[in-house]
């Protein structure tokens, strides 16, 4: 296991709380921002002590031993949030791990847990999320616990009542732009759609005025029947003589 130190340290020494135990020399870098100090501890259940020294003195604590923070990833997915960590690997062991989420959801805060590196739960999109985190091992191996992680925010907070507004702004103007369009294509079509029916009077009134010059006299061979001879024939009663006709 290593530590990094808080001060920027010259020499740095641990010993644990086994009998006998001498104090060691850290194996550690002085290339990085801050000191680092590996120690050679193989069980846990040590108490572990450290001296540092400095140009201003001397400093003897205790380090608390923590596993790795995993990187959680957030994704929207199906109207969930998909959460996801990666596993901290060798720095675990075979260990199982219990994940602690913090969940602040439209200022309404909630503790969820889970022991799987995936955790879904619903998303509302009017709300800002924000997520703080911990990993701890499980009930069978000796009990180790990250730290807690920074704040991670995803969405923003939304009224519904601006989304109302929104709407009652662009209903009303796409339907008044769909009445100007519709009245301009009418006026346009105006011909096809209301035709101009001709006044029935108007023809009658034609027909009266103008008579009998429209018509004309039908030409052409017509059927004329050969007339038959006729008598005359003169009625007379029964005491008068009958006469020839001339």
């Amino acid at each position: 296991m290593f530590f990094t130190s808080l001060v920027n340290s010259s020499f740095c020494h641990y010993r644990t709380s086994e009998k006998n135990d001498k104090i060691r020399a850290c194996d550690g870098s002085t290339s990085h921002e801050k000191d680092v100090c590996y120690l050679n501890v193989y069980n846990a259940l040590l108490e572990i002590y450290v001296l540092v020294e400095t140009k201003t003195g001397r400093n003897t604590f205790k380090p608390k031993i923590v596993t790795p923070l995993p990187k959680m990833n957030i994704t929207e997915d199906k109207g969930e949030l998909s959460l996801t960590w990666e596993h901290p690997g060798s720095a675990v062991g075979k260990c199982g791990l219990s994940y602690s989420l913090y969940v602040t959801e439209c200022n309404n805060v909630k503790t969820l847990h889970t022991k799987e590196l995936h955790l879904n739960i619903p998303y509302n999109k009017n709300c800002q999320y924000k997520f703080r985190y911990r990993v701890q091992t499980d009930e069978y191996c000796i009990f180790l616990s990250s730290d807690l992680s920074e704040v991670i925010t995803h969405g923003e907070n939304r009224s519904p009542d601006e989304m109302l507004t929104v709407i009652a702004i662009v209903i009303p103007i796409i339907l008044s732009a769909c009445v100007i369009l519709s009245c301009y294509c009418f006026q346009r079509n105006r011909e096809i759609f209301c035709p101009r029916i001709p006044d029935p009077s108007t023809i009658f009134k034609e027909m009266m005025m103008t008579g009998n010059k429209d018509s004309k006299p039908i030409s052409g061979n017509l059927y004329t029947p050969v007339p038959e001879p006729t008598e005359n024939i003169t009625l007379v009663s029964g005491n008068m003589v009958p006469q020839e006709n001339p």
